[in-house]
């Protein structure tokens, strides 16, 4: 099922078909730009995993199914909403710490 919803995240050109487009630098290399934030799609993927975890949570503890399609959306709203939260948050922070006038 994991493989279904990479496979329509794809489709849906919410992923790229190749997560880690640097594909000549070694494992340590591409752990280093995420851990500098500086792969974009990291939230995405990060947040595609943690849905297809619920899912799985979901169908293992309370026998309930979910399509793959919604396992994608469930991580589509969570990432939309993310998105929401740190934009908020950091127009928040900047005029929380200006001088006055």
């Amino acid at each position: 099922m994991a493989h279904q919803i990479w496979e329509l995240a794809v489709t849906h050109q919410w992923l790229p078909s190749i997560p880690f487009a640097h594909t000549d630098f070694s494992l340590c290399e591409e752990l280093h730009l995420l851990a500098r934030n500086q792969y974009p799609q990291l939230s995405r993927i990060a947040l595609l995993l943690w849905s297809i975890w619920k899912s799985r949570n979901a169908l293992v503890f309370n026998n309930e199914s979910t399509s793959p399609m919604g396992t994608l959306l469930r991580a589509k709203r969570s990432w939309a909403d993310w998105m929401i939260r740190k934009s908020s948050s950091a127009s928040t922070s900047s005029t929380s710490f200006s001088s006055p006038p």
